[in-house]
Protein backbone atom coordinates (compact mmCIF):
# COMPACT_ATOMS: atom_id res chain seq x y z
CA UNK A 1 0.00 0.00 0.00
CA UNK A 2 1.03 3.17 -1.03
CA UNK A 3 0.43 5.98 1.52
CA UNK A 4 1.75 9.15 -1.09
CA UNK A 5 -0.94 7.87 -3.55
CA UNK A 6 -3.38 7.95 -0.71
CA UNK A 7 -2.14 11.63 0.14
CA UNK A 8 -2.65 12.37 -3.44
CA UNK A 9 -6.44 11.11 -3.58
CA UNK A 10 -7.23 13.62 -0.06
CA UNK A 11 -5.66 16.32 -2.06
CA UNK A 12 -8.24 15.62 -5.23
CA UNK A 13 -11.10 14.95 -2.06
CA UNK A 14 -10.03 18.39 -0.81
CA UNK A 15 -10.13 20.36 -4.10
CA UNK A 16 -13.20 19.22 -5.72
CA UNK A 17 -15.36 19.49 -2.47
CA UNK A 18 -17.50 16.68 -3.04
CA UNK A 19 -20.71 16.06 -0.28
CA UNK A 20 -20.55 12.36 -1.50
CA UNK A 21 -17.25 11.79 0.68
CA UNK A 22 -13.50 10.74 -0.38
CA UNK A 23 -15.24 7.38 -0.71
CA UNK A 24 -16.68 8.82 -4.40
CA UNK A 25 -13.10 9.49 -5.40
CA UNK A 26 -12.38 5.60 -4.81
CA UNK A 27 -15.32 4.37 -6.83
CA UNK A 28 -14.31 6.74 -9.84
CA UNK A 29 -11.36 5.15 -10.23
CA UNK A 30 -12.82 1.55 -9.51
CA UNK A 31 -15.23 2.13 -12.79
CA UNK A 32 -12.54 3.42 -14.63
CA UNK A 33 -10.53 0.34 -13.41
CA UNK A 34 -13.49 -1.99 -14.60
CA UNK A 35 -13.90 -0.10 -17.72
CA UNK A 36 -11.07 1.73 -19.14
CA UNK A 37 -11.99 4.11 -21.82
CA UNK A 38 -15.61 5.18 -20.34
CA UNK A 39 -16.80 8.67 -20.98
CA UNK A 40 -17.40 10.98 -18.21
CA UNK A 41 -21.29 10.76 -19.05
CA UNK A 42 -21.20 7.26 -18.33
CA UNK A 43 -19.37 7.42 -14.87
CA UNK A 44 -21.57 10.37 -13.74
CA UNK A 45 -24.36 8.12 -14.33
CA UNK A 46 -22.76 4.82 -12.68
CA UNK A 47 -21.54 7.25 -9.23
CA UNK A 48 -24.88 9.61 -9.57
CA UNK A 49 -23.28 12.47 -10.10
CA UNK A 50 -24.02 15.24 -12.20
CA UNK A 51 -21.73 15.43 -15.22
CA UNK A 52 -20.00 18.75 -14.46
CA UNK A 53 -18.61 17.14 -10.79
CA UNK A 54 -17.42 13.94 -12.28
CA UNK A 55 -15.52 16.14 -15.07
CA UNK A 56 -14.45 18.26 -12.47
CA UNK A 57 -13.03 15.02 -10.54
CA UNK A 58 -11.81 14.04 -13.60
CA UNK A 59 -9.67 16.78 -14.36
CA UNK A 60 -7.88 16.82 -10.43
CA UNK A 61 -7.34 13.16 -10.90
CA UNK A 62 -5.61 13.71 -13.93
CA UNK A 63 -3.74 16.81 -12.69
CA UNK A 64 -2.17 14.48 -9.93
CA UNK A 65 -1.14 11.64 -13.08
CA UNK A 66 -4.28 9.26 -11.56
CA UNK A 67 -5.70 8.97 -14.79
CA UNK A 68 -5.86 10.10 -18.67
CA UNK A 69 -8.34 11.48 -21.12
CA UNK A 70 -7.36 9.25 -23.64
CA UNK A 71 -9.81 7.43 -25.86
CA UNK A 72 -12.36 7.90 -22.64
CA UNK A 73 -10.92 8.13 -19.16
CA UNK A 74 -8.37 5.59 -18.52
CA UNK A 75 -5.55 4.61 -15.64
CA UNK A 76 -2.08 5.89 -15.27
CA UNK A 77 0.36 2.86 -13.87
CA UNK A 78 -0.20 5.37 -10.95
CA UNK A 79 -3.69 4.75 -10.92
CA UNK A 80 -3.61 1.30 -11.48
CA UNK A 81 -1.32 0.73 -8.86
CA UNK A 82 -3.67 2.64 -6.25
CA UNK A 83 -6.70 0.44 -7.08
CA UNK A 84 -4.71 -2.83 -7.34
CA UNK A 85 -2.56 -2.23 -3.80
CA UNK A 86 -4.24 0.44 -2.10
CA UNK A 87 -8.30 -0.66 -2.68
CA UNK A 88 -7.47 -4.04 -2.88
CA UNK A 89 -8.34 -5.10 -6.23
CA UNK A 90 -5.00 -7.07 -7.05
CA UNK A 91 -6.48 -10.29 -6.76
CA UNK A 92 -9.71 -9.53 -8.41
CA UNK A 93 -10.82 -11.69 -11.00
CA UNK A 94 -11.92 -8.64 -13.28
CA UNK A 95 -14.16 -10.42 -15.93
CA UNK A 96 -15.73 -12.40 -12.85
CA UNK A 97 -16.41 -9.17 -10.78
CA UNK A 98 -17.77 -6.88 -14.43
CA UNK A 99 -20.57 -10.17 -14.65
CA UNK A 100 -21.86 -9.58 -11.40
CA UNK A 101 -21.90 -5.86 -11.12
CA UNK A 102 -23.88 -5.79 -14.93
CA UNK A 103 -26.13 -8.89 -13.96
CA UNK A 104 -29.75 -9.17 -12.90
CA UNK A 105 -29.35 -9.27 -8.91
CA UNK A 106 -32.31 -12.10 -8.77
CA UNK A 107 -30.30 -14.10 -11.89
CA UNK A 108 -27.59 -14.03 -9.79
CA UNK A 109 -27.20 -16.68 -6.60
CA UNK A 110 -27.88 -19.85 -9.63
CA UNK A 111 -24.57 -19.00 -10.51
CA UNK A 112 -23.52 -19.47 -6.90
CA UNK A 113 -24.13 -23.24 -7.01
CA UNK A 114 -20.66 -24.33 -5.71
CA UNK A 115 -20.95 -21.26 -2.90
CA UNK A 116 -25.20 -21.95 -2.07
CA UNK A 117 -24.05 -25.46 -1.49
CA UNK A 118 -21.02 -24.87 0.42
CA UNK A 119 -23.26 -21.61 3.02
CA UNK A 120 -25.99 -24.85 3.05
CA UNK A 121 -23.77 -26.95 4.87
CA UNK A 122 -22.11 -24.38 6.91
CA UNK A 123 -25.88 -23.17 7.66
CA UNK A 124 -26.71 -26.94 8.58
CA UNK A 125 -24.33 -27.00 11.56
CA UNK A 126 -24.56 -23.69 12.97
CA UNK A 127 -25.78 -23.58 16.78
CA UNK A 128 -28.85 -23.41 17.65
CA UNK A 129 -31.33 -20.34 17.76
CA UNK A 130 -31.61 -18.23 21.52
CA UNK A 131 -34.61 -17.14 21.03
CA UNK A 132 -33.73 -14.96 24.03
CA UNK A 133 -31.40 -12.98 21.99
CA UNK A 134 -34.34 -12.77 18.97
CA UNK A 135 -31.81 -14.64 16.65
CA UNK A 136 -33.33 -16.50 13.58
CA UNK A 137 -32.10 -18.13 10.42
CA UNK A 138 -31.87 -16.80 7.36
CA UNK A 139 -32.28 -19.14 4.10
CA UNK A 140 -28.99 -20.10 2.40
CA UNK A 141 -30.00 -18.26 -0.70
CA UNK A 142 -30.49 -15.43 1.19
CA UNK A 143 -26.98 -15.36 2.99
CA UNK A 144 -25.78 -15.36 -0.77
CA UNK A 145 -27.62 -12.42 -1.99
CA UNK A 146 -26.96 -10.38 0.64
CA UNK A 147 -23.22 -11.11 0.08
CA UNK A 148 -23.80 -10.67 -3.84
CA UNK A 149 -25.52 -7.10 -2.94
CA UNK A 150 -22.64 -6.25 -0.44
CA UNK A 151 -20.33 -6.55 -3.44
CA UNK A 152 -22.13 -4.88 -5.96
CA UNK A 153 -22.52 -1.84 -3.85
CA UNK A 154 -18.53 -1.60 -3.34
CA UNK A 155 -18.53 -2.53 0.38
CA UNK A 156 -16.05 -5.51 0.36
CA UNK A 157 -13.34 -4.96 -1.49
CA UNK A 158 -10.50 -3.01 0.46
CA UNK A 159 -13.31 -2.40 2.82
CA UNK A 160 -13.34 -2.16 6.51
CA UNK A 161 -16.89 -3.60 7.38
CA UNK A 162 -18.48 -4.11 10.70
CA UNK A 163 -21.49 -6.94 11.20
CA UNK A 164 -23.83 -5.63 14.62
CA UNK A 165 -24.78 -9.47 15.22
CA UNK A 166 -24.26 -11.87 12.68
CA UNK A 167 -26.31 -15.19 13.96
CA UNK A 168 -27.04 -15.58 10.26
CA UNK A 169 -23.57 -15.76 9.13
CA UNK A 170 -23.44 -13.65 6.46
CA UNK A 171 -19.82 -12.37 7.25
CA UNK A 172 -19.26 -16.14 5.82
CA UNK A 173 -21.62 -15.67 3.33
CA UNK A 174 -19.64 -12.64 2.03
CA UNK A 175 -16.34 -14.56 2.10
CA UNK A 176 -17.92 -16.93 0.02
CA UNK A 177 -19.09 -14.42 -2.82
CA UNK A 178 -15.09 -12.82 -2.69
CA UNK A 179 -13.87 -16.54 -3.07
CA UNK A 180 -15.79 -16.40 -6.39
CA UNK A 181 -14.10 -13.24 -7.76
CA UNK A 182 -10.65 -14.62 -6.54
CA UNK A 183 -7.79 -15.01 -8.92
CA UNK A 184 -6.18 -18.60 -9.21
CA UNK A 185 -3.26 -18.43 -6.42
CA UNK A 186 -4.79 -15.81 -4.27
CA UNK A 187 -6.35 -15.29 -0.68
CA UNK A 188 -10.11 -14.44 -0.31
CA UNK A 189 -9.37 -11.67 2.38
CA UNK A 190 -9.42 -8.75 -0.01
CA UNK A 191 -11.87 -7.52 2.61
CA UNK A 192 -11.72 -6.94 6.06
CA UNK A 193 -14.55 -8.09 8.21
CA UNK A 194 -15.42 -7.74 11.88
CA UNK A 195 -18.35 -8.95 13.70
CA UNK A 196 -19.57 -8.25 16.93
CA UNK A 197 -21.64 -10.47 19.01
CA UNK A 198 -22.42 -11.39 22.49
CA UNK A 199 -23.57 -15.15 21.80
CA UNK A 200 -20.16 -17.17 22.20
CA UNK A 201 -21.03 -20.32 20.03
CA UNK A 202 -21.54 -17.82 16.79
CA UNK A 203 -18.14 -16.00 17.28
CA UNK A 204 -16.43 -19.57 17.68
CA UNK A 205 -18.39 -21.22 15.03
CA UNK A 206 -17.55 -18.03 12.64
CA UNK A 207 -13.80 -18.07 13.53
CA UNK A 208 -13.45 -21.50 12.79
CA UNK A 209 -15.28 -21.28 9.48
CA UNK A 210 -13.07 -18.24 8.75
CA UNK A 211 -9.74 -19.91 9.36
CA UNK A 212 -10.89 -22.68 7.22
CA UNK A 213 -12.15 -20.37 4.39
CA UNK A 214 -9.04 -18.20 4.21
CA UNK A 215 -11.07 -15.97 5.59
CA UNK A 216 -10.36 -12.18 6.73
CA UNK A 217 -13.02 -11.98 9.32
CA UNK A 218 -12.32 -10.73 12.81
CA UNK A 219 -14.67 -11.51 15.70
CA UNK A 220 -15.63 -9.31 18.64
CA UNK A 221 -17.01 -10.53 21.80
CA UNK A 222 -19.29 -7.49 22.83
CA UNK A 223 -23.04 -6.68 24.08
CA UNK A 224 -23.75 -3.80 22.04
CA UNK A 225 -26.25 -2.66 24.94
CA UNK A 226 -22.56 -1.39 26.21
CA UNK A 227 -20.76 1.68 24.34
CA UNK A 228 -18.09 0.45 21.52
CA UNK A 229 -14.70 0.26 22.86
CA UNK A 230 -12.99 3.45 22.10
CA UNK A 231 -10.71 1.52 19.21
CA UNK A 232 -13.78 0.02 17.42
CA UNK A 233 -15.23 3.92 16.79
CA UNK A 234 -15.23 5.74 13.63
CA UNK A 235 -12.82 3.21 11.54
CA UNK A 236 -15.01 1.24 9.73
CA UNK A 237 -16.47 1.73 5.50
CA UNK A 238 -19.61 0.25 6.36
CA UNK A 239 -21.72 -1.52 8.59
CA UNK A 240 -24.56 -3.93 8.25
CA UNK A 241 -27.17 -5.46 11.09
CA UNK A 242 -30.43 -7.48 11.33
CA UNK A 243 -31.02 -6.27 15.14
CA UNK A 244 -33.92 -7.03 17.30
CA UNK A 245 -37.52 -6.33 15.45
CA UNK A 246 -37.81 -3.64 18.63
CA UNK A 247 -37.79 -0.01 17.83
CA UNK A 248 -35.71 0.13 21.16
CA UNK A 249 -33.54 -2.30 19.67
CA UNK A 250 -32.85 -0.92 16.14
CA UNK A 251 -32.44 2.47 17.75
CA UNK A 252 -29.35 0.74 19.78
CA UNK A 253 -28.22 -1.03 16.90
CA UNK A 254 -28.05 1.79 14.63
CA UNK A 255 -26.62 3.80 17.20
CA UNK A 256 -23.58 1.66 17.63
CA UNK A 257 -23.36 1.28 13.90
CA UNK A 258 -22.80 5.14 13.27
CA UNK A 259 -20.16 5.25 16.72
CA UNK A 260 -18.20 2.99 14.29
CA UNK A 261 -18.26 4.30 11.18
CA UNK A 262 -15.69 6.79 10.10
CA UNK A 263 -16.94 10.34 10.03
CA UNK A 264 -17.40 10.52 6.19
CA UNK A 265 -20.16 11.65 4.07
CA UNK A 266 -22.15 8.44 1.81
CA UNK A 267 -21.21 5.41 4.09
CA UNK A 268 -23.40 2.72 4.13
CA UNK A 269 -25.59 1.06 6.52
CA UNK A 270 -27.34 -2.08 5.68
CA UNK A 271 -30.39 -2.72 8.00
CA UNK A 272 -32.55 -5.59 7.48
CA UNK A 273 -35.95 -5.20 9.51
CA UNK A 274 -38.98 -7.03 9.53
CA UNK A 275 -42.44 -5.09 7.64
CA UNK A 276 -43.97 -3.16 10.63
CA UNK A 277 -47.39 -0.58 10.31
CA UNK A 278 -47.42 2.77 9.86
CA UNK A 279 -46.78 4.16 12.94
CA UNK A 280 -43.81 1.82 13.94
CA UNK A 281 -42.89 3.27 10.39
CA UNK A 282 -43.10 6.43 11.46
CA UNK A 283 -40.65 6.21 14.22
CA UNK A 284 -38.11 4.52 12.06
CA UNK A 285 -38.15 7.37 10.01
CA UNK A 286 -38.10 10.10 12.70
CA UNK A 287 -35.44 8.12 13.65
CA UNK A 288 -33.48 7.93 10.72
CA UNK A 289 -33.62 11.99 10.41
CA UNK A 290 -32.50 11.94 14.15
CA UNK A 291 -29.79 10.18 13.29
CA UNK A 292 -28.67 12.45 10.51
CA UNK A 293 -29.29 9.40 7.84
CA UNK A 294 -31.05 9.51 4.44
CA UNK A 295 -32.61 6.31 3.00
CA UNK A 296 -30.64 5.54 -0.20
CA UNK A 297 -32.66 2.23 -1.54
CA UNK A 298 -35.49 0.16 0.18
CA UNK A 299 -35.96 -3.28 -0.77
CA UNK A 300 -39.16 -5.18 0.50
CA UNK A 301 -39.20 -9.01 1.72
CA UNK A 302 -35.06 -9.19 0.78
CA UNK A 303 -34.56 -11.48 3.58
CA UNK A 304 -36.24 -15.17 3.74
CA UNK A 305 -35.64 -16.96 7.01
CA UNK A 306 -36.07 -20.38 8.17
CA UNK A 307 -39.31 -20.58 10.45
CA UNK A 308 -39.53 -16.48 12.06
CA UNK A 309 -43.84 -16.85 11.58
CA UNK A 310 -44.09 -13.64 13.63
CA UNK A 311 -42.80 -11.68 10.81
CA UNK A 312 -44.52 -14.05 8.08
CA UNK A 313 -40.48 -15.32 7.73
CA UNK A 314 -39.85 -12.33 5.23
CA UNK A 315 -37.73 -8.70 6.40
CA UNK A 316 -36.72 -6.05 4.25
CA UNK A 317 -33.27 -4.61 3.71
CA UNK A 318 -32.80 -0.74 3.91
CA UNK A 319 -29.99 1.04 2.51
CA UNK A 320 -28.88 3.97 4.99
CA UNK A 321 -26.71 6.47 4.29
CA UNK A 322 -24.50 9.00 5.93
CA UNK A 323 -23.99 12.85 6.00
CA UNK A 324 -22.28 15.67 7.58
CA UNK A 325 -25.06 15.33 10.18
CA UNK A 326 -24.68 11.87 11.33
CA UNK A 327 -24.66 11.25 14.92
CA UNK A 328 -26.00 8.54 17.01
CA UNK A 329 -28.78 9.37 19.12
CA UNK A 330 -27.45 6.40 22.19
CA UNK A 331 -23.77 6.80 23.12
CA UNK A 332 -24.52 5.36 26.81
CA UNK A 333 -24.71 1.98 28.27
CA UNK A 334 -28.56 1.31 27.75
CA UNK A 335 -30.43 -0.84 30.47
CA UNK A 336 -33.75 -0.98 28.40
CA UNK A 337 -35.20 -3.94 26.56
CA UNK A 338 -34.26 -4.56 23.35
CA UNK A 339 -35.79 -8.05 22.65
CA UNK A 340 -39.01 -9.05 21.45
Amino acid sequence: MDAKLDAVIEKVYANVHLEEGIGCIKHFLEEVYLSEGISVKELANALSLPVPVASAVKGELKKNGLVLAQAGIRLTDAGRAYVEENLGYGGVDTDALRHIMEAPLDSLPAEFGEELETLTRIYEGRPEVDVTLDQSKCTAETGIRRGIFLLRSKSLIGQRFLFLGDDDLTSVAAALVLRHIVKPGYRPDMSHMTVFDVDGRILSYIGGLAEELGADIRCVSHDLRLPLPESERACYDGAATDPPYTTDGLRLFLSRGISALKRESDLPFYLSFAHKGPLVQLDMQRLFVDSGMVVSEIYPKFNHYDGAQMIGGVSGLTVLRTTGKTTPVLTEEYRDKIYT
